[in-house]
C-alpha cells in the first residue's frame, strides 16, 4: 500500500475524525459522525446514505446531538463544530 492508496487515505480520514471526537464528549460516536457531516454541509440524505441508515434516523441523531450540546438550532451546531475544530489546532 502506498500513501496515495484509497484505503490508506480513508484510514487517515477516519483516524482524524476520531481524533476530533475527543472535543465532543457529549456525543456518541454515531451522533458525532452525523453532526460532523452536517457541519461540513452534507444533506440529510447524503449523511444517511454514508451511514447506511434512513434520513429519519439521521434527523433523530442530529436532534439528539443538538440537545446534548444544549443548542437551539442545527445551524448553531455548525458554528460549534467549526470553533471546537479550530480550537483543536491550537
Amino acid at each position: 500500500m502506498t500513501v496515495a492508496d484509497p484505503t490508506v487515505l480513508n484510514m487517515r480520514k477516519a483516524s482524524a475524525m476520531m481524533t476530533l471526537k475527543q472535543f465532543f464528549p457529549e456525543l456518541t460516536e454515531k451522533q458525532f459522525i452525523a453532526s460532523a457531516a452536517y457541519a461540513m454541509g452534507l444533506s440529510l440524505s447524503n449523511i444517511a446514505a454514508m451511514n447506511g441508515c434512513s434520513s429519519e434516523t439521521t434527523k433523530k441523531q442530529l436532534q439528539r446531538s443538538k440537545e446534548a450540546l444544549n443548542l437551539d438550532t442545527l445551524e448553531t451546531m455548525r458554528g460549534v463544530f467549526v470553533m471546537r475544530t479550530l480550537w483543536s489546532l491550537l
